[in-house]
């Protein structure tokens, strides 16, 4: 669970990392278009796992909510592509 946990925050935080990066417009000035149009890139979340175990990591699973509605807690998807379960055709 605790690896789950980690791998779910990751994933959130190479995506806000990204758009905080887009933010920062004196820092890259080449993406000044893009903030001109005042919006940002959409980011398609690709997860390439290669384990042994089923892979699941999605951070609403992660948190402890008892009393909140579920809406303001964070919820994102992602494309997973699982190497274990691809056909080798070699």
């Amino acid at each position: 669970m605790a690896l789950r946990r980690l791998q779910a925050l990751r994933i959130l935080n190479y995506i806000v990392q990204f758009y905080q990066s887009l933010a920062e417009k004196d820092k890259l000035p080449a993406v000044l278009a893009v903030l001109a149009a005042n919006a940002w890139p959409a980011v398609f979340p690709v997860v390439l796992y290669n384990g042994n175990r089923e892979w699941n990591a999605e951070i609403a699973q992660c948190i402890e909510n008892k009393w909140i509605p579920k809406k303001y807690i964070p919820q994102m998807s992602y494309y997973l592509i699982d190497i274990s379960k691809v056909q080798k055709s070699y």
